[in-house]
């Protein structure tokens, strides 16, 4: 390590903590990777392999991406199995004296992917988690994007009822505990998903209340009696699991997932793989997918509505109170076109808010994901009174859970523009007089000539020099030049920044400007 320049010391002494992941190393415009990460990189991405010295004429493999363009690299390595973290520069490079200070802000893996253009609208993307424990198989899985989590367990027995269900949730990746794997069952799982991604961890005795806390202590309740999953302690060993390793991953405090939903399998038609293939519900042997039943069933007008319809194809009823309870609406909405018509054209202006407000959790939406959430939040009122006038059990509840959210679409409508900029990047994005201090900055950036001179002809009178002057280079940017005659008016808040020959040059701090 002596030997290394300081840049890659720092590569380093960070890679290390992420040995399993492909390492976006920012410098600059560009993610550069290195060594191993290089090499794979860029036989996936077919960018070219280049070499960089690390010290003492010595060079390694070397390859790079635009960080304005790097989601679509990122995407082709998690399509391929692997995981990406991404190491962003953390404090301002023209600041900085040295090294620049740099460190992982996120790691992005196939099921904890959120970006909208890696993800498929129609199709949740899932990660399981799976534990041995208590003579039971615990199943979990989430999708992180939405925000669900869900758990349920199967006997010792249940070996064929277990691996049919993890085929239906179709995960693009696993977290499964070590004691897992010593089954014939984890064979047969790694040969159906042979490219998914695989993190292992280790259970031991005391795991078991290491990850119910966790879970606990995540929803901020007393015991899990409230989610009705208490008894599943296979299946709260596997979610406590999986939470953990998305906190671990995601840094984020995981806002969006509010609770857990327990599941039996035996509430569903169980059907084996061989089944589902010759059926064609959700996927067709062919790969295309206009020869299945989603797609002759889906007039949905919401990617939400995609997705739940493709859940309910793969998971046939088995209770005959909720079979009736569904076509009871199922039959309202038919016989009734008004409402149904009315409804429709309503739900045109809903978006994604499942994954909309994954991203707002995480910190990721854009100007234009808040101007979405706004205008899908404006037609619930529309949408509570369309179907005000509907019988159905099922249409009643759905109509007495739907919140308004007035406060927050007022909120929007104030402050952010019709038409904002894809990225935050781009400014102009708060509509004028919803903050006086943005349009005062916004006045200063349009006539900053102008605000310079006023700002110079302030300070002088101020000071009382009457030959200060406010200056600019590349170096310090803008700064205040004063003669020597006049140091001793030198104010207290100045900044003494330069020394010449026959004047001093300082700077103030912003509240002082």
């Amino acid at each position: 390590m002596g030997e290394l320049t300081p840049m890659m010391r720092q590569y380093f002494e960070i890679k290390e903590q992420y040995k399993d992941a492909i390492l976006f190393f920012r410098l600059g415009d560009f993610y550069e990777m290195f060594l191993e990460d290089a090499l794979k990189a860029s036989k996936v991405l077919k960018i070219t392999l280049t070499s960089r010295e690390v010290g003492k004429g010595k060079k390694v493999p070397m390859c790079g991406v635009p960080f304005h363009s790097a989601s679509s690299y990122i995407a082709k390595l998690i399509e391929n199995g692997f995981k990406v973290a991404i190491c962003e520069q953390v404090s301002d490079p023209s600041q900085s004296r040295g090294l620049v200070k740099r460190e992982v802000v996120k790691v992005i893996t196939p099921g904890t992917v959120i970006d909208a253009e890696m993800l498929d609208a129609k199709s949740n993307n899932y990660i399981v988690s799976l534990v041995f424990f208590s003579n039971n198989y615990g199943l979990s899985f989430a999708d992180v994007s939405t925000g669900s989590l869900k758990v349920t367990e199967f006997d010792a027995d249940g070996t064929d009822k277990l691996f049919s269900e993890i085929i239906r949730i179709n995960p693009s990746e696993f977290v499964v505990s070590d004691n897992f794997t010593s089954f014939k069952l984890w064979d047969d799982i790694r040969e159906k998903f042979p490219k998914s991604l695989v993190n292992i961890v280790t259970f031991k005795k005391d795991s078991f209340k290491v990850y119910k806390e966790t879970l606990i202590k995540h929803f901020k309740v007393v015991s899990l009696k409230s989610f009705g999953c208490e008894h599943m302690n296979a299946g709260i060993a596997a979610a406590g699991i999986l939470l953990n390793y998305l906190q671990n991953v995601q840094k984020a405090s995981l806002r969006h997932f509010l609770k857990i939903v327990p599941y039996q399998a035996e509430a569903y038609m169980m059907l084996d793989p061989s089944t589902r293939k010759h059926l064609d519900l959700t996927s067709s042997k062919s790969e295309n997918e206009k020869f299945t039943l989603q797609h002759v069933l889906d007039k949905t007008r919401t990617a939400m509505g995609s997705r739940f319809l493709k859940n309910m194809i793969e998971l046939p009823l088995r209770d005959e109170d909720e079979i009736n309870l569904r076509l009871e609406a199922v039959e309202e909405f038919k016989n009734n076109t008004l409402i149904r018509k009315k409804l429709f054209n309503l739900l045109y202006y809903v978006y994604d808010l499942e994954r909309l407000i994954s991203k707002i959790s995480y910190g990721n939406a854009t100007p234009k994901d808040l101007i979405n959430l706004k205008d899908s939040l404006k037609q619930m009122p529309e949408i509570k009174l369309c179907i005000s006038q509907c019988g159905s059990r099922k249409i009643k509840l759905l109509r007495e859970n739907l919140r308004e959210l007035p406060e927050i679409v007022d909120t929007i409508e104030k402050a952010i523009v019709d038409d904002p900029p894809s990225s935050v990047g781009e400014g102009n994005i708060f509509k004028p007089g919803y903050s006086s201090e943005i349009d005062e900055l916004r006045n200063i950036l349009k006539n900053s000539k102008q605000w310079i001179l006023n700002l110079e002809q302030k300070e002088r009178e101020r000071t009382g020099i009457k030959s200060l002057k406010i200056k600019f280079n590349k170096v310090f940017g803008y700064f205040i030049e004063v003669t020597k005659a006049n140091i001793d008016a030198v104010p207290e808040d100045y900044i003494r920044k330069q020394t010449l020959v026959n004047c001093e040059r300082y700077i103030q701090t912003v509240d002082k400007v």
